[in-house]
Order: C-alpha cells, then sequence, then structure tokens
C-alpha cells in the first residue's frame, strides 16, 4: 500500500505502488540522491518487499527492490548526504545481503521496559481514540503483565478495543 512508504522533505512519486513498486521506490530513492536538506525515507513492513532469502529465491520485482536499495546505499554522493533511509521490519528481518553490501547497518531496537510502558499507556489512556481498561484493573498492572510487548502492540490492542467497544482487560 501507499502507507508503506512514508517520508519527510520530498515530494510524493507518481503512480501507484501497489502496481509498480520498484518504480515508485526509484523515484523517491533518486529523491534521495541530492544533499540538500535532509530526507527521511521510512520503508513499513520491509520484509514484504525484500524479504531474508537468497536473491536466487527471489521474484523479479524483489530482485529490483533489493537492486535499488543496494545501489542506492554504495551511492557515494547518498552516502555524503544528510539523508536516511529507515527499513522497519515487524515479523523479521529485512534481506542480510543489504547488511553484506555493506549499504545498510543493523540498529536493534529493544523492547520497551516495565516503566517505558506504563508512562506509554498512561499517554495513551487519556486520549479519546484508544479504549480504556475495565476499572477495576490498575495501569501499572498492564504495564507490568504485558512484558515482551511492543508499544505498537499496546496501542493495536487499544485502538481495537475501541473500535470494538470493549475496555481492555488482562486477558
Amino acid at each position: 500500500p501507499n502507507s508503506a512508504f512514508k517520508g519527510k522533505g520530498f515530494t510524493r512519486p507518481h503512480g501507484n505502488v501497489a502496481q509498480d513498486v520498484p518504480g515508485y521506490l526509484g523515484q523517491l530513492l533518486r529523491s534521495l540522491e541530492s544533499d540538500d536538506e535532509m530526507k527521511i525515507l521510512i520503508v513499513d513492513d520491509a520484509e514484504f518487499f525484500i524479504p531474508d532469502i537468497e536473491p536466487g529465491m527471489m521474484i523479479p520485482e524483489q530482485l529490483r527492490i533489493l537492486s535499488a536499495f543496494t545501489e542506492l546505499g554504495l551511492n557515494s554522493s547518498f552516502r555524503s548526504s544528510k539523508n536516511i533511509i529507515i527499513l522497519k521490519a515487524h515479523q523479521g528481518t529485512v534481506n542480510r545481503t543489504l547488511l553484506r553490501s555493506g549499504a545498510f547497518r543493523r540498529v536493534y531496537v529493544p523492547l520497551p521496559d516495565e516503566e517505558m510502558r506504563l508512562e506509554f499507556l498512561k499517554h495513551l489512556f487519556k486520549l479519546e481514540k484508544y479504549a480504556r481498561p475495565e476499572k477495576d484493573i490498575e495501569i501499572e498492572e498492564l504495564a507490568c503483565l504485558s512484558n515482551g510487548c511492543k508499544l505498537s502492540d499496546l496501542e493495536r490492542i487499544a485502538r481495537k478495543g475501541k473500535i470494538e467497544g470493549k475496555p481492555i482487560t488482562v486477558k
């Protein structure tokens, strides 16, 4: 979907990402080659576009995407610019070929600790678009029981509860 490619500092490419992912991505990547002002490109669910499989097992579209990222990552004008590409992987890892090429680096973001989850939940429950916990549940208890959850997991649970009209439970 178009929402898979988010960015700051450049205009939205022409066309439909679902019909031509490599072409759409190519337009975005070309805009990152200049070193005008800083641009940030975030590719959500990157493991879908460039899965962690051997290039020989990829479909042609995935190979073109892998090639485009590798070429840009090794491009000297891009490397000397202030531009940033973030490949977000939720269910695994992005293709290791990118890491081996030197074009990208892996950054591990640890899961939030109990204190961070507690602060996040306090903020979340102040917002109207999210479900609240059941009356007999303390926010501190939810923060403790949600060990191993990402903040996006907690947000998704609260959003789903609001849509379904149900409070958040410990189940």
